[in-house]
């Protein structure tokens, strides 16, 4: 398989797997310019009923972003979709000793938080109506929410998904990957 990630202005671009790590630097759009470990967006002393989206394409560095703010925190709890056979933690190619440990689950109402921050990765595989419950969910219980996942299709339409929970979150960290090409952000992966 062969993806191609690209930026506004260059034409479709391939994008080999074996290719792909050379992607890894993330540059943030102007949602957020923050990017890196002593983010303020995860100030451990003002995070209660958070909910934070963390969005991109293929290889724009999410689960990087969430390994460098999360990885060994004892308040954090992670899951991601059962869908999702990949492997049962959270990992980076930018930081392949570190790693989230994550609980596979087939939908977010088999969820009952115990930790004061819930990490959700691979959102999109999640139905839209199962994500709003779990927002509110946690917003009840006053826990901070971290959901990281795709926002386009390879088509550049949202992710039914994203579409029901961006206008629920309190901050999005929209992240994009290098175009191949020219360089420039690249905002969306197609499947040639």
């Amino acid at each position: 398989m062969e993806l191609l990630n690209e930026c506004e202005s260059c034409k479709h671009y391939k994008l080999s797997l074996v290719d792909a790590c050379k992607v890894g630097d993330v540059i943030p759009s102007n949602v957020f310019d923050c990017y890196s470990e002593t983010c303020p967006l995860f100030d451990e002393e003002n995070n209660e009923n958070e909910f934070v989206l963390v969005t991109g394409c293929m290889f724009a560095g999410k689960s990087k972003f969430l390994i460098e703010n999360f990885h060994n925190n004892p308040n954090v709890e992670a899951f991601s979709p059962s869908i999702d056979t990949r492997d049962t933690n959270i990992k980076s190619r930018a930081y392949p000793e570190k790693n989230i440990p994550c609980t596979k689950v087939s939908t977010l109402k088999e969820i009952n938080p115990t930790k004061k921050t819930v990490l959700i990765d691979e959102f999109q595989f999640f139905s839209p109506e199962d994500l709003k419950d779990f927002v509110i969910k946690c917003k009840e219980q006053n826990r901070r929410l971290v959901m990281a996942g795709l926002d386009l299709l390879p088509n550049k339409k949202e992710w039914a998904s994203y579409t029901a929970v961006k206008n629920l979150c309190d901050k999005e960290i929209k992240l994009k990957a290098k175009c191949s090409k020219c360089g420039k952000p690249a905002s969306f992966t197609s499947l040639i």
